[in-house]
């Protein structure tokens, strides 16, 4: 599989960003594309390559074991020209690992993935 294919996922309900590996693949099913729809895009719901608001629904591919690994896709034609720059594998599951850490210390209210400062770094 490209890493080009590799996309983040924005869950509209919980207003938060989402990782396949954190759910069964049938979990994101469920949300994505031919589901509820609430699965979309992280990128082009925050104005990367696509203006802002913009709800692709994604689908879910690959398997555990299988030859391609569990990853969030646009379906084809769906994504920008030119495609997204991803953020690499590591870092994408470095950032959830960590999230899943500060969520099992004690007294942690609420765990952010991603902000951004008023300058936009």
């Amino acid at each position: 599989m490209q890493d080009d294919l590799l996309v983040v996922g924005f869950d509209l309900e919980t207003r938060r960003e989402v990782h396949v590996a954190e759910r069964k693949p049938e979990h994101w099913r469920r949300l994505g594309y031919g589901g509820t729809g609430q699965l979309v895009c992280f990128y082009c719901f925050h104005g990367f390559e696509a203006p802002a608001g913009t709800r692709v629904p994604l689908v879910t591919r690959g398997r555990l074991g299988g030859k391609v690994r569990r990853h969030s896709a646009h379906r084809p034609g769906q994504a920008p020209a030119g495609g997204h720059s991803p953020e690499t594998v590591w870092h994408i599951t470095t950032k959830h690992t960590l999230a899943a850490w500060a969520w099992s210390r004690p007294g942690v209210e609420r765990v952010r993935l991603e902000q951004r400062t008023d300058d936009h770094h």
